[in-house]
């Protein structure tokens, strides 16, 4: 989401100058962690089922985002206009090794053969990179394409209809003015995004 991070900074900025931002990008656990010890104000993610087990975690849902297979460019399947979930059985798969993922997987092979896992990562650039060298596919969130280039290509699995909730995170209780601004400019921001989409075309 780094284009939608570019704005709401901007516009955070716009409003709020003298606040200091700091961005981290971090593996699930260790932003779990960071906002539970305060180390981290809040934290920009998937929404994980676990999270409502979290009595001090609180977590404002942003937006749907669609799921997507990526592949290098040069893969066999980055020909196909439309993909299935069986043209996927004999590929190997690149994931992150972080909480909810293994949902993930499930979801997608329904009734079919378990994934034949490559291996796991921790970060972004290291899944992409593999990817990207064509030991492998994954399976990202839309909202990813922007950091893609032209040696990646992403296609939609025609029979596989499903979305990811994204949302901010950050420690229920007392809270700074800094934070409460920040939350609100992020809610604002999305909700102008959802209300773009609902306009009708003129």
């Amino acid at each position: 989401m780094r284009g939608d991070m570019a704005e709401i900074l901007r516009l955070f900025r716009s409003r709020h100058p003298t606040v200091r931002i700091q961005l981290r990008q971090l593996p699930l656990p260790s932003l779990i962690e960071g906002v539970e010890q305060e180390q981290l104000d809040c934290m920009f993610s998937l929404y994980a089922p676990f999270f409502g087990l979290l009595g001090w975690l609180k977590s404002l849902p942003l937006a749907r985002d669609g799921v997507v297979v990526v592949m290098a460019d040069d893969h066999p399947l980055a020909d196909k206009e439309q993909i299935r979930q069986v043209d996927l059985a004999q590929e190997s798969f690149i994931f992150f090794k972080e909480p909810g993922m293994e949902q993930r997987r499930i979801s997608m092979i329904g009734e079919g053969e378990p994934f034949h896992i490559y291996c796991e990562v921790s970060d972004h650039e290291s899944l992409r990179t593999l990817v990207e060298a064509g030991y492998g596919l994954s399976i990202w969130s839309e909202r990813l394409r922007e950091k893609a280039d032209d040696r990646l290509v992403f296609r939609k699995v025609e029979d596989y209809d499903a979305t990811e909730q994204l949302c901010l995170s950050y420690k229920e209780g007392a809270m700074k003015p800094s934070l409460a601004a920040f939350i609100e400019t992020v809610a604002e921001y999305f909700c102008r995004g959802r209300e773009m989409k609902r306009a009708p075309l003129s």
